[in-house]
């Protein structure tokens, strides 16, 4: 008797840094890497597939949860009332770490869309893109 499920290899996750990685033992076909990359893109396409059916079996209810949902994909950006400045000692004043990592983002975007439009190298603009990650 088997233990249930699609029959396919399962692989470990494991972490490097920021990033996640997949690792299998076996591979069904010789084409197929044992070692592969797990992007923020390439999870959240996963998770889309999962069916409404197979998130009750995860313990969700796909009207209020989905997989997919996990993955940041938008952020609304508050107000600056709703992220008022920060009162340092005395009488100095500073922004909130919100405001500091949005603007962060802001950042690494437009240098993002800068090495881009320029022809930057692919590891130069993937790692803009891991910055956006942290």
């Amino acid at each position: 008797q088997g233990h249930g499920g699609c029959g396919r290899y399962q692989p470990r996750i494991r972490r490097s840094g920021l990033e996640l990685y997949a690792e299998w033992k076996h591979v069904n076909e010789d084409s197929q890497e044992k070692k592969i990359l797990l992007s923020p893109e390439r999870v959240h396409e996963i998770f889309k597939r999962i069916s409404d059916e197979e998130c009750f079996v995860l313990g969700m209810d796909p009207k209020f949860a989905r997989p997919e949902w996990m993955v940041c994909t938008v952020l609304p950006v508050p107000p600056l009332s709703v992220r008022p400045a920060v009162v340092m000692q005395g009488s100095a004043r500073n922004q909130d770490d919100l405001t500091h990592k949005l603007a962060d983002i802001v950042k690494i975007n437009n240098q993002l869309r800068r090495n881009e439009q320029n022809g930057a190298a692919a590891h130069v603009i993937a790692e803009d893109v891991k910055l956006l990650q942290f």
